[in-house]
């Protein structure tokens, strides 16, 4: 996928931090209001967007130190990397695209750099302190910014307390319920040129963010569609006036499909063979597996444009008719690898668990083998386990849900020819931003000033996690209102 920089901006100017900084008044009253920090070493796990600089360097100003990782190398801005390059207390591993293997080393880089507070997006640290392979950490603390994160980590044995400032009424009411929606179409459009007018739009995901979506989609002209297995928000979506159909029942007439449920393979094979030609695909969730685009890279696919890929369902590519379906990823591995090569100098030595080094061979030996569907699923896990947080009494609901998870979690290398083969020679499918999430892949994500309240919320986050973590059981905790109330 054709990756250029960012909606024309060349890179991050004085004047334009000048203007972030200004516009971001309540950011500044969270930074003011936080305690010494000297000695606190914060590992963070986010999106690196330009947006963040401001509130790193608040937290540099009151004396931390930091590790910078990220939860989507997709959405990484090398600039905000470089921003940080010549600073003594700040470490960086992260680097835009880089590949789900290296960011996963760079989560234990983070780890190894014994911090004492965690700053993530998605719970992935605290997973990996607290897995079957737990290992000793020095950490106090964690605040964790979204509900996927919260599900990841929520039935741990955790050993220090995490603040979920996701949940907080005027983020979750005005971030994820208003910002992420507008912020998401209005991608859409900058890059595509097109409005959502004469078009179906089939939002999967009725959550705070998926209300978002069908709430902008019907603004900005489109015929909106939900689809949401969980009964409770499908009613709610029915009594909000919109047209809730199954997945199978939506996806043939869509013209335009977006994913906003945090869960892995939402759309997978079986999916794709229901849409129609010309479809749109794009996800605005946190992860970057909602849609399998491991599957799609079977086919012919070229940037039409730049961030929109045009994949032919019905030819494959190359490298899949030659029998080396994995060459372009083994490649891509290859140039990830020696990028991590090349800034390994940037972060302490981290000595890697022998068991996340055995596994990564492990899975580098699977590639190509031709393996069943049925053996693919075995080495994932419990997939049951993907819907444990449904109301009791949603058992089929739960079996279509499972099946998203099984048909997106059979990997591009377990298709079989003929079933490929047998694909609608002339279907095309639009991908945007490779599966990535939409607004900050390929554009800005909320605006500004929308994001000042974010940032607020989470720098007030940091400050309780530092001052009064002593003061709470190790589980998840909705952080005070009294925290955040005090910088809104």
């Amino acid at each position: 996928m054709q990756q250029p920089t960012v909606l024309g901006n060349p890179g991050i100017s004085e004047s334009d931090l000048q203007w972030m900084r200004l516009q971001m008044r309540r950011l500044r009253r969270a930074i003011d209001l936080l305690p010494d920090l000297d000695g606190v070493r914060i590992a963070c796990s986010t999106h690196l967007d330009e947006k963040m600089i401001p509130a790193f360097e608040g937290l540099l100003e009151r004396g931390a130190s930091l590790f910078l990782s990220t939860c989507n190398g997709a959405t990484v801005r090398d600039e905000v990397v470089e921003h940080f390059a010549d600073s003594h207390r700040v470490q960086t591993n992260a680097w835009r695209g880089m590949g789900e293997q290296c960011r996963q080393k760079s989560l234990w880089k983070a780890l190894a750099w014994k911090p004492t507070h965690l700053c993530e997006i998605g719970g992935e640290m605290t997973f990996i302190l607290h897995g079957q392979n737990a290992i000793a950490s020095s950490v106090r603390a964690s605040v964790e910014a979204t509900s996927t994160g919260v599900k990841t980590i929520d039935d741990l044995a955790l050993r220090y307390p995490v603040f979920n400032w996701n949940n907080v009424p005027i983020k979750e009411h005005l971030h994820n319920r208003r910002m992420v929606g507008i912020s998401t179409w209005h991608t859409f459009f900058e890059r595509t040129r097109l409005t959502l007018h004469e078009k179906n739009v089939v939002v999967i995901g009725y959550g705070a963010v998926g209300q978002s979506l069908a709430d902008s989609a019907k603004a900005y002209g489109g015929t909106v569609i939900v689809v949401e297995r969980d009964r409770g928000r499908a009613l709610e979506a029915r009594y909000a006036g919109w047209n809730v159909l199954s997945l199978d029942e939506a996806l043939p007439i869509a013209d335009v499909v977006v994913t906003a449920t945090g869960r892995p393979g939402i759309l997978g094979w079986h999916e794709f063979r229901l849409m129609k030609s010309g479809v749109f695909l794009l996800n605005a969730g946190h992860r970057t597996d909602e849609i399998d685009v491991d599957t799609l890279r079977n086919f012919e696919r070229r940037a039409v444009i730049p961030y929109v890929d045009e994949i032919q369902l019905g030819r494959l590519s190359a490298s899949r008719m030659s029998g080396n379906g994995h060459c372009e990823s083994n490649q891509n591995q290859q140039s990830d690898l020696q990028m991590q090569g090349d800034v390994d100098d940037q972060a302490e030595q981290a000595v890697l668990p022998s068991e996340f080094c055995q596994e990564t061979e492990e899975l580098d030996e699977k590639e190509g083998e031709n393996l069943s569907p049925e053996q693919e699923l075995e080495g994932q896990g419990d997939a049951g386990e993907i819907d444990a947080d449904l109301p009791e009494g949603q058992n089929e609901e739960e079996d279509e849900r499972l099946h998203w998870a099984e048909s997106g979690r059979v990997s591009a290398a377990m298709i079989s020819l003929e079933n490929l083969i047998e694909t609608e020679e002339h279907k095309i499918i639009y991908l945007f931003a490779d599966g990535s999430m939409a607004n900050l892949t390929a554009g800005y994500g909320d605006s500004i000033n929308a994001f000042d309240l974010t940032l607020a919320i989470m720098i007030a986050a940091i400050g309780h996690a530092v001052t009064a973590a002593d003061d709470y059981r190790p589980r998840v905790h909705l952080l005070p209102t009294t925290v955040w109330q005090a910088i809104i």
